[in-house]
């Protein structure tokens, strides 16, 4: 929807919603920054958002330059109430990005990360991984990235909160149920 320009992303919301059978769209994010693009469909979500469709607006895979160019376009709205709510992006022990991380801490946009424990079998037999430290239970490595990567405020429970598994090894690890 992006490419085809701000017609086809109020196209998209009105198609998710009828979807969804709901009124509104609790959040929605501009997928990716696309060069000439991503500033006309962030302000047609901003429209979508005056009129109730959407509640929220986020972005993905966005940097700090995608960021502030947004913001020089005026796409945030006065007092920067249409500023986005999140920005996921990938992050996790392979690919921590401090420097962006705090940036958008600093301006209060939440960073939601994809792939947060890496992506597929090839994570798990790096060294860090598999030295002593973290071998003997993968959720003494989680609750160490965790606490890391999680603001205090945002933390529910640790991993090793969780039901047990039989086994703590990586490939057979599922996560149970929070406990409130």
């Amino acid at each position: 929807a992006v490419y085809a320009g701000p017609d086809a992303v109020n196209a998209q919301v009105d198609r998710a919603l009828a979807d969804l059978q709901c009124e509104y769209i609790d959040l929605m994010l501009v997928h990716w920054p696309v060069p000439g693009k991503h500033v006309a469909a962030y302000n047609a979500l901003r429209e979508c958002k005056a009129a109730g469709k959407v509640r929220e607006i986020g972005v993905s895979n966005y940097c700090i330059e995608d960021y502030e160019e947004l913001r020089i376009a005026g796409a945030f709205g006065d007092g920067d109430k249409d500023k986005p709510m999140c920005n996921q992006i990938e992050v996790n022990p392979f690919l921590y990005r401090k420097r962006t991380l705090d940036f958008f801490r600093q301006e209060g946009v939440h960073v939601q990360a994809y792939r947060g424990l890496a992506q597929g079998p090839k994570s798990w037999s790096n060294a860090t991984l598999q030295d002593g430290q973290y071998r003997s239970s993968f959720r003494s490595w989680a609750d160490s990235w965790c606490s890391r990567a999680s603001p205090t405020s945002r933390r529910r429970a640790p991993l090793s909160a969780w039901p047990r598994t039989q086994t703590s090894s990586p490939s057979s690890f599922r996560m149970g149920k929070w406990r409130d």
